[in-house]
């Protein structure tokens, strides 16, 4: 069977294959999205930037550039996440003595308060989760994710440097 014809019309296996994957999907993005209401409810702070808030905990001094590798972000998404936990009073930005041109963060007094009544995991679930996997496991998943974001008809990859928020 040549791979158009298959796409067209799968068997009863594939189609009930495709099903429980769908299934699957369904529970990882509904968990996601709970964990995501539940953040914002407790903590009033999208996910995102209690992620960050929790990073920049973990590393006091923590430099832009690192908390975007941290988080698996754009540059300039990190900045505006630590724009809006400045403006909130969360976090504060230093100029390191060292170098002036280096902005290093700590949290504020506030911003562990916020920590605090936060639901746990602070980074989110999806990526405590997939830190859980095997090393192998996660070369697998990701090898196996691939065809399926090339298959997605409206797929933008620039979309994986956004936090889910």
């Amino acid at each position: 069977m040549n791979a158009s014809r298959r796409h067209l019309r799968p068997s009863e296996p594939e189609a009930g294959t495709a099903l429980a994957v769908l299934r699957r999907f369904r529970v990882v993005l509904r968990s996601v999205n709970r964990h995501l209401d539940e953040t914002r409810r407790r903590s009033g702070l999208p996910s995102a930037q209690l992620w960050a808030l929790a990073q920049i905990a973990a590393t006091p001094g923590l430099r832009v550039c690192d908390l975007a590798n941290a988080l698996a972000i754009h540059q300039s998404t990190a900045s505006n996440l630590l724009e809006a936990l400045a403006r909130d009073g969360l976090i504060h930005r230093r100029r390191s003595a060292n170098d002036a041109r280096v902005v290093q963060l700590q949290v504020t007094a506030r911003g562990r308060r916020v920590m605090a009544r936060a639901p746990r995991p602070l980074q989110g679930l999806l990526i405590t989760a997939l830190q859980r996997l095997t090393p192998a496991q996660l070369r697998r998943l990701d090898a196996a994710l691939e065809p399926l974001v090339a298959a997605l008809d409206h797929a933008d990859r620039r979309q994986g440097f956004h936090p889910l928020d």
